[in-house]
């Protein structure tokens, strides 16, 4: 029904805005103007623009070298610095219009890249809770030989101490708050694994992921727990703060820890096999030797990791009645394969650490990255010296190694020899490494040794390959890192856990369930 009414025919005023809001409305436009300035000049139908997500950086403050991408891209790029954006020109060629995608695709990565590499999480401790019958109401720390709480030392090791549960606080323990605690580790675990495996995907270089046996030592703790007053709910609420600080010890100052667990994973002949299909059992299992050297310039310090070879002789030897067959001996050792790290560059970006007070044996997850480099000028002929045999050696134990002195190469500050023997659980893709270290004395018998054991899943390695130098994607994420189940990975590292325990100081060893299950 018309109301005989005309509309107005004046203008709408202008609304009121503010300052602000005017600013922002101007870079707008002024970035749309700029954004369709790119399409109008385009120089063919396959010239491609990539503008810069960053106004206060270039690409070159991201690491990026337009010369070397330009090569490997197969097309010429330019770095426009006062519209910043890329000007991408691939050139003649049937293929332009894939060269320029793919260009713009490894711009992104690397963008995504040099982000995540920014990203260092704060490490995540959870305390695995004890059984029924070790539980107590104190936990005290244990400090190095001779220091005390005075000294403000750091913590390297945690006891359980104090009274037993009585009958009802026992069973309030074992029947609602152990489960509650082990249900919340899993959870804690899992939210901290999604997230950070989800930001390290984009890193295009070299990452490992390990876990580690050892023991967390605390650098800042709250003073109540070094006086030895801490109760196991107050030592619990400070492992959640923020302000507790601590570095994970990866090495088992007794190595003969080491040498007592592969005995009782040689008795486990149809778990377990050796890495190395040529080895055939676990009865007969040899070691891999590297060279870990560290290498001081004027600037910098350097990691060399050297393979060593073994020199064999080959011999026949006559049985009665059976043939010639041969024997083979390791006369000595040589240098294989080198890789060379600035030691400056080696970073951690997650870490789950998971503290054991009963059998007073930790373990830590860790995603590292520390990618290789070309030797520089400097340290070319240092490693060039890195030939020729190398003698023989017996330690304590009775295992054969390589010799190597350190005052026979200049420029060396420490030389560390690595024996790594490697085992598999074939059905589940777990892998176990017990490891000597030796270093430090030129005579057989004095020289110090300590071990490391770690694990790690036969997928791993490859999924964390460097993806430099491609335009592959990661897949990075709690289903494909862990293909049987985080569930299924916690059952096999408690399970290792309890042969350190029972080989070592810690305990009976019957305790394997403390993150996954009740």
């Amino acid at each position: 029904m018309s109301t005989g009414l005309r509309k107005s025919g004046w203008a709408k005023p202008t609304p009121l805005i503010s300052t602000r809001r005017q600013k922002e409305i101007e870079a707008n436009s002024a970035k749309d103007a700029e954004i369709k300035n790119l399409f109008t000049e385009l120089d063919s139908p396959t010239m491609g623009y990539y503008l810069w997500p960053s106004r206060d950086e270039t690409p070159m403050d991201f690491g990026i070298d337009l010369k070397a991408l330009s090569a490997f891209m197969h097309v010429h790029i330019d770095w426009d610095p006062t519209r910043k954006y890329l000007k991408i020109n691939p050139g003649a060629g049937t293929d332009s219009e894939r060269r320029v995608q793919a260009a713009i695709k490894h711009l992104r990565q690397t963008i995504y890249d040099t982000k995540a590499q920014a990203i260092f999480e704060a490490p995540l401790f959870l305390l695995d809770p004890p059984t029924k019958g070790a539980m107590r109401t104190i936990v005290q720390p244990i400090f190095p030989y001779g220091t005390t709480f005075a000294d403000r030392p750091r913590v390297v090791g945690f006891k359980l101490a104090g009274e037993r549960l009585d009958l009802a606080a026992s069973t309030h323990w074992a029947d609602t708050q152990r489960p509650a605690l082990i249900k919340s580790n899993l959870k804690r675990m899992e939210d901290h694994l999604r997230k950070n495996l989800a930001n390290l995907q984009n890193i295009r270089g070299w990452m490992r992921m390990r876990v580690h046996f050892g023991h967390l030592n605390l650098i800042e703790y709250m003073t109540s727990f070094g006086q030895m007053e801490s109760s196991f709910d107050s030592f619990h609420d400070m492992m959640n703060r923020t302000r507790t600080r601590g570095q994970f010890d990866k090495r088992i100052h007794d190595a003969m820890i080491a040498s007592h667990f592969m005995d009782k994973i040689s008795s486990y002949p149809e778990k377990f096999a050796p890495l190395d299909v040529k080895i055939g059992s676990v009865q007969n299992m040899t070691p891999k030797h590297t060279a870990i050297i560290f290498i001081a310039t004027d600037r910098q310090e350097f990691r060399v990791e050297a393979e060593i070879d073994p020199v064999y002789f080959d011999t026949y030897v006559s049985e009665t009645n059976t043939p010639l067959v041969e024997a083979r001996m390791v006369t000595g050792y040589q240098f294989g394969t080198m890789k060379v790290f600035d030691t400056s560059q080696r970073k951690k970006h997650m870490e789950v650490t998971v503290v054991n007070v009963e059998d007073e044996l930790d373990w830590t997850l860790e995603i590292a990255t520390d990618d290789p480099i070309s030797p520089p000028a400097a340290l070319q002929a240092i490693v060039s010296s890195l030939s020729g045999t190398l003698a023989t050696r017996i330690d304590l134990m009775g295992f054969s190694y390589p010799a190597m002195h350190q005052r026979d190469y200049t420029n060396i500050t420490s030389i560390t020899i690595k024996s790594a023997w490697q085992y598999i659980i074939p059905r589940s893709g777990y892998i176990i490494e017990v490891a000597i270290y030796r270093g430090g004395s030129e005579t057989e018998q004095a020289s110090q040794m300590d071990a490391g054991i770690s694990v790690y899943h036969c997928d791993w390695d490859p999924t964390m390959e460097s993806l430099k130098h491609t335009t592959r994607d990661r897949i990075f994420n709690v289903d494909n890192v862990f293909p049987s189940g985080l569930g299924d990975f916690l059952k096999h590292v408690q399970l290792f856990q309890s042969f350190v325990s029972t080989t070592g100081k810690g305990g009976a060893g019957s305790h394997v369930d403390g993150v996954s299950s009740g």
